[in-house]
């Protein structure tokens, strides 16, 4: 399980790279960067393990067709982090068991 805290993300200079519209969309610079994050953690990472995306505004990209089987989660507040963060745990925990369970000694 790992946490991708885009909200706290900040550029060289201190920066916050999340940075949202009026309407609570992440600008075009700002969603090109976390997509770009994003696809470079699900790049290392197994597709057991479930990614939870922290950030206060809307991540367009999440809403791809390609996240519909993958563990890609996104928390757009404190109570949502931890709650997937706890889900998260155990979803991959019971991939891990199962895992274990399947396969031969």
């Amino acid at each position: 399980m790992v946490v991708f805290d885009a909200q706290n993300w900040k550029d060289h200079s201190a920066k916050r790279v999340v940075q949202l519209t009026d309407r609570g969309w992440l600008v075009p610079e700002s969603e090109a960067l976390v997509k770009e994050q994003i696809d470079r953690l699900r790049g290392v990472l197994s597709d057991a393990v479930v990614l939870v995306v922290y950030v206060r505004g809307i991540v367009g990209y999440l809403n791809d067709a390609k996240f519909e089987r993958v563990y890609v989660l996104p928390a757009n507040n404190q109570v949502t982090l931890l709650g997937h963060a706890v889900n998260g745990a155990y979803v991959a925990y019971g991939d891990r068991i199962a895992t274990q369970r399947s396969t031969p000694l």
